[in-house]
């Protein structure tokens, strides 16, 4: 199934149950475009991790977008649409995507002093610039 195909079901299901999903099927939305046309089946961990990750330092924006993102696969991989060869390899996938993101955490330089709590590198890195 292609990619726009599961999005524009996902958010007519978010829509039907009475949530609004205006920000997240815009998201979504530009996901899609990042990817181009093709099969959910057919999106690679790299290109995840690059939409996950964006242009700038790692954000608030990045849980937001990976809490979309898990959201529309679970959704995918459990509609009728997908065989069951295809939810195994979008799974897969998007866990190999996860554990990248979860590397480059641990690599990220972190702030350490008397007051600095979980988010004072990013907060630093925010306003500095």
């Amino acid at each position: 199934m292609k990619l726009i195909d599961v999005i524009n079901d996902y958010v007519k299901l978010q829509q039907s149950l009475g949530m609004r999903f205006g920000s997240a099927s815009r998201l979504l939305r530009q996901f899609s475009r990042n990817m181009g046309d093709i099969r959910i089946e057919e999106v690679e961990p790299q290109a995840i991790a690059l939409f996950l990750q964006g242009a700038g330092p790692l954000s608030a924006t990045w849980v937001l977008k990976y809490s979309v993102l898990s959201g529309l696969y679970r959704f995918a991989i459990g509609s009728e649409n997908a065989t069951a060869i295809s939810r195994m390899s979008t799974a897969e996938r998007f866990q190999a995507s996860v554990a990248e993101q979860k590397q480059w955490r641990e690599d990220a330089p972190t702030c350490k002093g008397a007051r600095s709590g979980p988010f004072a590198c990013r907060r630093r890195k925010l306003f500095s610039s």
